[in-house]
């Protein structure tokens, strides 16, 4: 397997065969705002391919200035090769590479508190804990995006406090929300739950 840092013209195949499949339509940017903040640097992804070149997984990644954090936008794992370990795989090598240049990795995941039914909170909590396993913590940090509800988790070697957590989710939304739609439609809390 390898893990390839992606050009453009790949992140417009995988968001064109992929992403519009693999996630809910209400969870996907427009391809134009992804390609703007990829020509700005903010944004990228990367792809792990097999050895006869077969696309198995991706990520798309934004970053913010002065973060020290990148937010886990997109991951996914080719329909036909789920449940076989690449998930893992991907995000092992993903971690590596990202730590190169980053503290650590933010990401959202669906809070189970707010499930239609219970196959729906079976499906959120097993995804919490697929990151969990992945050496993700669960943070104090809970996100609302375009009405979404998500427990944000960090993977970072050491786990920051959650005000500097929080900063960083503030920039990097800033970052990958435009500005007009940042107060009706995003909104990020601390639980006092945990």
């Amino acid at each position: 397997m390898k893990l390839l840092l992606c050009e453009s013209t790949d992140i417009e195949y995988i968001y064109n065969h992929h992403i519009i499949h693999d996630f809910p339509k209400a969870e996907v940017k427009p391809l134009s705002r992804i390609l703007e903040l990829h020509r700005k640097g903010v944004y990228f992804a990367y792809a792990l391919y097999s050895e006869s070149n077969q696309l198995l997984s991706y990520a798309f990644l934004c970053s913010a200035a002065a973060c020290e954090y990148v937010l886990l936008d997109y991951l996914a794992v080719s329909d036909d090769i789920r449940g076989k370990g690449i998930g893992t795989n991907m995000l092992e090598l993903l971690k590596a590479e990202i730590c190169k240049t980053y503290t650590g990795i933010l990401l959202e995941s669906e809070n189970p508190d707010f499930a239609l039914d219970k196959a729906d909170f079976d499906i959120r909590s097993r995804r919490i804990r697929f990151y969990e396993k992945c050496g993700f913590h669960t943070t104090k940090m809970l996100s609302r995006l375009f009405g979404v509800e998500y427990c944000v988790l960090v993977y970072a070697p050491e786990i920051p406090s959650t005000l500097n957590l929080a900063h960083a989710t503030v920039n990097l939304y800033r970052t990958l929300i435009p500005e007009k739609h940042l107060a009706a439609n995003v909104s990020l809390r601390i639980s006092e739950v945990f």
